[in-house]
């Protein structure tokens, strides 16, 4: 009986969490989070946004996630708190600058053609 109740006020919780209104950076975070999580081996999950005149490129809030098993598990502080760092922080970068302008430039920055997936370090 009593793990009953438990079921019924954990539905009526999700129920009541699902229903108030999220703003779109905390359905991006969700979102995002949830690729990550869900791909086997994935530590680190990036959105980029391209401006209307192709200018450069931005990351909106909430379009990031970093497995904190994978930050935990480097071998110092300082490496550690590099990897944060990089998960909350973005600046702005034009077509063919930094990681995102180099795939976006590669493709176009329309999403016409696939990114070829190599390591990080072939880009930098």
């Amino acid at each position: 009986h009593l793990s009953r109740q438990h079921s019924r006020r954990r539905q009526s919780y999700v129920a009541a969490q699902r229903s108030r209104p999220r703003s779109d950076e905390e359905v991006l975070g969700e979102t995002v989070a949830d690729a990550g999580l869900n791909a086997f081996g994935c530590v680190f999950v990036e959105i980029w946004v391209i401006a209307l005149d192709g200018t450069k490129l931005s990351r909106p809030g909430g379009g990031h996630w970093m497995d904190p098993a994978f930050a935990q598990s480097l071998p110092t502080e300082a490496m550690i708190e590099t990897a944060w760092k990089v998960d909350r922080e973005a600046e702005d970068c034009p077509p063919g600058v930094g990681i995102a302008g180099t795939l976006a430039d590669e493709v176009g920055a329309v999403g016409s053609k696939r990114v070829h997936w190599r390591q990080i370090r072939a880009l930098m």
